[in-house]
């Protein structure tokens, strides 16, 4: 036989804490509470026992799901008394907090004299300590102020996954792209020379600036990115609907892009470096021309000058370090072994 709710509120009266004779449910718990201040009523001595909530007491069945359902309510207000212990013991603002808290510091808070903490709560109803604050936040209009406040924005969180990292890329493009009116061939075009009115010197630079007032920045992204633009943006494009009419991006058409002209090995990229010719060779209506008609008509100025699509992208940089400078070189070697088209005979 379970223990009754009589027995309960003797039970709190009598430890002057949240001590019960048994096991029971949070229903059952709720109830008990009610008939607790009831029974206290005016008894100042006893009036500190009014504050206790369901979570002080541990062990209770179906604290924080019942009947599949997640109980955001209470675990909200656990999570705003946590939230208010780190800001009062760490001296914090909010946005130092966002930036500074862990998931250790989130669990083990204790909120009041009963030693209650989040540690069950937090990866019970959330995923981890930056999805309970947002949802408190998101919910309660003492938070209302910082309800811009995003995931990506709390610095010390478990690993993202690769959908969460692309959507911190797409908001950067974004948060570009709104600012200077671009769309991102523009962008791509233009991040190579960044004109004054840019307030970002090129894609690095764009990946750690701090994007809003948490002091966000994209440093993390590239750590998955070899320290690579061009990667994480790539990601993003190959892999979400909203840039499908852009896949026709690639690595050649962003700037500093050295280390593609190499293969691991040491050995020099040619394989990309003939079909970046063949583009060339193909815009300029040449690819069915002969060897010496296309030597005659293809020049330095050509391959420095010659934007072979719509991104901008010019060939100097690869016939440079592929080839070492030589355009003779690159004609040839595309013409030996990179042709995509029949030619004429010689």
């Amino acid at each position: 036989m379970g223990v009754t709710i009589d027995q309960c509120v003797n039970s709190i009266i009598e430890h002057r804490a949240p001590v019960l004779p048994g096991r029971v449910t949070l229903s059952v718990l709720e109830s008990v509470l009610v008939y607790l201040d009831a029974h206290i009523g005016d008894d100042t001595e006893l009036a500190f026992l009014k504050k206790l909530q369901p979570y002080d007491f541990p062990g209770t069945d179906n604290m924080w799901n019942s009947e599949g359902e997640k109980n955001y309510a209470l675990a909200r207000g656990l999570s705003h008394l946590v939230v208010q212990k780190l800001l009062v013991n760490n001296h914090w603002t909010f946005i130092e907090l966002v930036q500074n808290v862990t998931q250790k510091q989130f669990n083990e808070t204790c909120v009041n004299q009963w030693g209650t903490t989040a540690g069950g709560m937090s990866m019970r109803i959330y995923g981890g300590h930056a999805d309970a604050i947002i949802d408190l936040v998101m919910n309660d209009s003492r938070y209302a102020e910082w309800r811009d406040v995003k995931y990506y924005d709390f610095k010390k969180t478990k690993k993202r996954t690769d959908t969460e990292t692309r959507e911190m890329t797409h908001i950067l493009l974004q948060k570009i792209m709104d600012e200077s009116k671009w769309d991102l061939v523009q962008l791509v075009r233009n991040m190579r020379d960044p004109p004054p009115a840019c307030r970002y010197a090129g894609w690095k630079d764009a990946f750690m600036k701090p994007m809003n007032r948490y002091g966000t920045t994209l440093m993390g992204v590239l750590d998955r990115y070899r320290d690579c633009p061009a990667e994480a943006v790539l990601d993003l494009v190959m892999n979400d609907e909203r840039y499908e009419k852009f896949r026709d991006l690639s690595r050649p058409d962003f700037p500093d892009q050295r280390n593609i002209w190499n293969l691991k090995d040491g050995r020099k990229n040619y394989e990309l470096a003939r079909k970046m010719t063949d583009t060339l060779i193909t815009k300029l209506n040449l690819q069915d021309c002969t060897l010496p008609e296309i030597l005659a008509r293809v020049s330095d100025r050509i391959f420095r000058n010659t934007e072979i699509n719509r991104y901008g992208t010019r060939l100097y940089g690869m016939v440079k370090r592929t080839y070492g400078s030589r355009m003779r070189n690159a004609v040839e070697d595309w013409y030996a072994y990179g042709r995509t088209t029949s030619v004429k005979l010689v």
